[in-house]
């Protein structure tokens, strides 16, 4: 531990120095080129510059809004012009500062009522005002710039969803920022200019503050709250005349982020902290200002963000303390790694991030497993412990995880209570609540430790966690999941009995009684149809059901053939009840050797088995719903003739696609445990998404009819003989 502190001591001499209210801000700024030094001074000193003591009158201000029409030509392509247009949003924002201090809060709602009714979140436009006026400068900024971006996705998507599909920008599956600020379509409503302006702001060639505060570069005292005044009017003025909330889709609910942590894991956590007085606060707030972990410039902030999250403002703090604990982990990184210029951001480069995973070969990703700039193992792991380090690779960077710091950071969370009480504590707000104590105990450089309840709940509860959204945790839970769902669905197929009463004349052709006969809830259901719909007749050419007779024995020999692969590599299977209906709905895997013992590790075919259980999962929906639908209208006495039959040609299918999807499962249970060529797997994923394809089908006779025969035919492949002989 006293190694670990003389590399912090060495990388941030004056660990202890914060700035407070009243101390020189030159002498910050000289600090900060240290502890912060995120661009080159002539930009740097841009940020920073206090705003103007005079009055600033650039002409773009008119009536409270960003007059577009006025900027003049502004070129964002090189470096120059880049510099030119970043002078004028230092003017312009000193401008937009000294206008909204003309204002009251009433004044500002009455003022921009409509913005505060059309826009995206404008309801939040009041309080982002307020914040501004009270020099929250680094939480309006945040909340400012996520507003900001929000409502640009949101005002493309509604424009765009006005074009013709063909020549619609929105046709691309995800538009990052970058992509969104050159789509002709905001270029079009808000004008080039306008446009090269907000890159300007926006990109790495320019001011890029968005990402530079989001990842934790620049300390609150750095920053001035002109900037926040700008976003703010760069809001206001995005001219929207019609409600335009609904136009993006994706929105996120913290409350269902972390579902899946049992409440007998975070609740401790959480009522440690609901139970909290006052002495209990002060100990947390003693822990913060003896750690070495918190980077100085954000002492302060770290113990507002403390008290919001006392106040139930689960929101409000993760949107602040995630960038704080990006760049307080970046520090460790930095330091037990020998990376000093990781430390830092510069114009125009890609720098160290927390998440952002996908991209790792570009940048150094500080959870990754080497550093990139020596491709050494990353040793911040060891610093931190596992438990920690399995903590913030399901926050950030797994793929079935929250992703918390982007959704919040892209407006993709729901911010509508933002502001609010969370009572009780959300589960991710606990977990991060949880982390962040966690690490600053880790590295407190006082030798008399904490006696705090919540202190020692937090770290029960990291010293005991595991992964729930690791890959192979995940493939896990969806093998479960997988089991328990086709075994529900071969219940279904048990629970219903198809009864046949022949008219006197017994002609295949001949209409027939079909009568269906549930067991659970006892009921009986009429059909009137040809006697041939549901069963084999002598000599019958074509017939579906023999078919589907022949299907369902290929399935149980092919079966057989992968139980006897298991055998003779004395394998056991994992599901032991898998061709017989079970009643134990939460009956735990026997069997599985795939368990998280490492954070990094990633199994290479994870990803498709997890595709594989899904489709499974996918077949099985759509199967339950169309029979609940169709049994409905059945009951109802509401379907019509091609209801009827293709309620009855799906329900005499579902044997045979239990059978199936257990071999799906058999397969993904033996490449787990062998780990051998992939290549079956990959082939069985494409004949599973074909023959998913038909559930949905209207004409389920010929959709089925053509699939069935698919899968007999692709059984007899020598793909699949070889895999299983």
């Amino acid at each position: 531990m006293s190694e670990l502190v003389n590399i912090f001591s060495s990388l941030c001499e004056a660990q202890k120095v914060g700035w407070k209210e009243g101390e020189d801000l030159n002498e910050a700024i000289q600090l900060s080129k240290k502890f912060y030094p995120s661009m080159v001074d002539k930009i740097y000193d841009l940020i920073l510059i206090p705003k103007s003591e005079q009055q600033v009158n650039t002409g773009l201000i008119q009536n409270g809004e960003i007059s577009w029409e006025n900027l003049g030509d502004i070129n964002d392509e090189d470096q120059q012009s880049n510099e030119k247009a970043i002078l004028l949003l230092k003017d312009l924002s000193n401008e937009c500062e000294q206008y909204l201090m003309t204002l009251s809060k009433e004044d500002f709602v009455k003022k921009y009522e409509n913005q505060i009714k059309f826009l995206y979140y404008g309801e939040l436009l009041p309080d982002l005002f307020q914040l501004i006026v009270d020099k929250k400068s680094y939480i309006s900024f945040n909340l400012g710039v996520t507003l900001f971006e929000r409502n640009l996705y949101n005002l493309f998507y509604y424009l765009a969803a006005k074009l013709p599909s063909n020549v619609s920008s929105a046709n691309k599956a995800s538009l990052i920022l970058k992509e969104l600020l050159l789509t002709p379509e905001l270029e079009t409503k808000l004008g080039k200019n306008s446009m090269a302006l907000i890159r300007v702001f926006f990109s790495a060639k320019g001011l890029n503050l968005r990402n530079l505060i989001w990842h934790g570069f620049i300390a609150e005292k750095l920053l001035s709250s002109q900037w926040s005044s700008l976003v703010l009017v760069l809001i206001l003025s995005l001219r929207v005349d019609d409600k335009i909330d609904s136009a993006f889709p994706s929105i996120w609910d913290i409350n269902s982020m972390y579902k899946e942590l049992p409440d007998s894991q975070i609740n401790p956590v959480i009522e440690s902290i609901n139970s909290q007085h006052e002495q209990e606060i002060n100990s947390l707030y003693e822990l913060i200002s003896n750690s070495y972990f918190i980077v100085p410039g954000h002492f302060d902030l770290v113990s507002e963000c403390i008290k919001m999250y006392f106040d139930g403002k689960d929101m409000l703090f993760m949107m602040i303390i995630l960038p704080i604990l990006e760049h307080s982990i970046r520090r460790v990184f930095c330091s037990v790694n020998s990376t000093p210029n990781q430390f830092c951001a510069q114009i125009d480069q890609y720098y160290s991030t927390l998440d952002g995973f996908g991209q790792k070969g570009i940048h150094q990703v500080l959870l990754d497993t080497v550093v990139t700039e020596s491709n050494q193992s990353n040793l911040l792991r060891n610093a931190i412990g596992d438990n920690i380090m399995s903590i913030l690779t399901d926050l950030f960077m797994m793929e079935h995880g929250p992703n918390l710091r982007g959704k919040l950071c892209h407006g993709d969370a729901y911010l509508t209570d933002l502001f609010g009480h969370h009572d009780p504590h959300s589960k991710v707000s606990a977990v991060v609540f949880s982390v962040l104590i966690a690490l600053c105990n880790k590295f407190n450089f006082q030798s008399n430790k904490i006696n705090s309840e919540i202190l020692t709940k937090s770290n029960d509860f990291v010293s005991n966690y595991s992964s729930l959204y690791h890959p192979h945790q995940v493939l896990k839970s969806k093998m479960l999941k997988t089991y328990q769902e086709i075994n529900h669905l071969f219940q279904y197929h048990v629970n219903r009995k198809i009864e046949v009463q022949l008219p006197e004349s017994s002609e295949q052709d001949s209409d027939c009684q079909i009568f269906i006969h549930i067991q659970e809830p006892k009921s009986t259901l009429r059909i009137v149809d040809k006697r041939d719909r549901v069963e084999k007749i002598p000599n019958q050419k074509d017939s579906f059901v023999a078919l589907v007779e022949n299907w369902e024995q290929s399935l149980n020999a092919l079966a057989e053939k992968i139980l006897k692969k298991m055998e003779k590599n004395e394998i056991t299977t994992s599901f032991s009840g898998l061709f017989v209906p079970i009643s134990d709905k939460n009956k735990e895997l026997s069997e599985f050797n795939i368990e998280v013992t490492d954070p990094f590790y990633v199994y290479d075919a994870v990803g498709c088995l997890v595709a594989l259980c899904e489709e499974c999962l996918k077949i099985k929906a759509l199967t339950e719903k169309h029979l609940v639908s169709l049994e409905e209208m059945i009951a109802n006495l509401s379907a019509r003739t091609v209801n009827r039959r293709r309620y009855l040609q799906i329900l005499q299918v579902v044997k045979g696609m239990s059978l199936l999807l257990s071999c799906t499962l058999l397969i993904i249970d033996l490449q787990i445990k062998l780990r051998g060529d992939i290549t079956i797997v990959t082939k069985w994923l494409t004949f599973l998404v074909s023959f998913g394809a038909c559930v949905d089908e209207s004409d389920a006779r010929k959709a089925f009819d053509k699939s069935i025969q698919n899968s007999i035919q692709f059984f007899q492949t020598q793909a699949v003989k070889n895999a299983f002989k």
